[in-house]
């Protein structure tokens, strides 16, 4: 999402101290590092048949956990009151978006006992509670003075100075402006993680890699391969997430389904996924030490599964951030409760033919991408 246009006139000193006040306490959230992608994928058939059967074993140790993810994502949904996409792959819904004063789903209110009333106090939360930060997202000073400035808007010109309605405003521009100038789609999956009461066994981020990543790396663990936080990982917390491919896992609630945003950055298919991973592991044992971060980081987005219905061949997913929004798509399964293999970009098709194909019929829709992996819980 594009920042907010900067004005060029000099901040007043009441412009200045809330922006200061604003920034002192949030923290900017940094782009994502190029992921560096190995040519193949260097994985043995004995390690892929292994992995297969893993992420076809039922859960055990967090099963418990899959229906409070499941609910709490649906219950976002109800409660935000936004967009829903069919299994055409078109929106069918147009619902509230993040900076609006539209209220929230008052029953869903009552029912999970909130204090925020409409859709931009529900994305701070998302920010506060996924992330532990302050009740602001994340926002940079500039930010926060191009907010602020927006006030300027309505001076009055009889007496020279900004009204006493726009100046109570300004807490609330200034959130809203860094709503829109921060995804905050992870910081969604993070929120209904901690709702669902994953603990420590989840990797709360404002980046979809980062939690990618850790589910990887319990993959690699789980299949007696050293993952990229081998190292660091010693003595901690069992993860709740493994990392699973698409193109042979079977979608259950609680499931995490993660798709690659930037057809020219990092991995396109979960092959190059797992090799990223087990070439960032080899890098960080010849160190000695846990793998970089900015080895495994690239543009993703994960909805969460809330519905699986086998005889329809149906799945319903919800995610944050999704058309500025938080949105529920249905899409179809195979016969094996897979995500349909229409659905699923192919690695060998470029940027420009993608751009190209979504204007055919047959896979010009918004739930046609390029999914790399299911973070399935263990």
């Amino acid at each position: 999402m594009p920042a907010l246009p900067r004005r060029p006139t000099r901040p007043s000193a009441l412009t200045a101290a809330c922006a200061l006040a604003a920034a002192a306490t949030l923290a900017p959230v940094p782009a994502p590092a190029r992921a560096e992608v190995a040519p193949r994928a260097a994985a043995s058939p004995a390690w892929t048949a292994r992995l297969e059967r893993a992420c076809a074993a039922p859960s055990r140790e967090f099963a418990a956990k899959a229906e409070r993810i499941a609910r709490w994502a649906a219950l976002e949904h109800r409660l935000f009151r936004g967009h829903e996409v069919g299994l055409d792959g078109r929106i069918w819904r147009f619902g509230n978006t993040e900076t609006e004063n539209e209220p929230l789903d008052d029953a869903t209110r009552r029912e999970i006992d909130t204090r925020d009333t409409r859709s931009w106090e529900r994305v701070v939360t998302y920010w506060e509670n996924g992330l532990g930060l302050g009740r602001s997202p994340a926002l940079s000073a500039q930010v926060a003075l191009d907010a602020i400035n927006l006030p300027r808007l309505a001076l009055d010109p009889a007496i020279g100075r900004i009204s006493a309605e726009w100046l109570g405003r300004i807490p609330q521009l200034v959130q809203q402006a860094a709503i829109a100038n921060r995804p905050w789609s992870a910081a969604f999956v993070s929120h209904v993680m901690r709702q669902a009461d994953l603990g420590p066994a989840f990797a709360y981020s404002e980046m979809h890699a980062t939690f990618i990543a850790d589910a990887m790396s319990q993959t690699f663990a789980d299949l007696a391969e050293p993952g990229p936080d081998a190292g660091a990982r010693s003595g901690s917390a069992p993860r709740a997430f493994r990392g699973c491919p698409p193109e042979t896992t079977s979608l259950r609630p609680g499931d995490l389904l993660c798709f690659t945003r930037d057809a020219t950055v990092g991995p396109l298919s979960f092959a190059q996924l797992a090799e990223v991973h087990r070439t960032a592991a080899g890098e960080a044992a010849a160190r000695g030490t846990a793998a970089q971060a900015s080895r495994t980081a690239f543009p993703a987005h994960c909805d969460v599964v809330t519905r699986v219905d086998a005889a329809a061949r149906r799945v319903e997913v919800v995610g944050g951030n999704a058309w500025q929004s938080v949105t529920r798509r249905t899409m179809r399964l195979d016969a094996r409760g897979r995500l349909a293999p229409a659905l699923r970009i192919p690695a060998e098709e470029t940027a420009e033919q993608e751009d190209r194909c979504r204007s055919a019929p047959e896979c010009g829709n918004l739930n046609r991408k390029r999914y790399l992996v299911v973070l399935r819980l263990r």
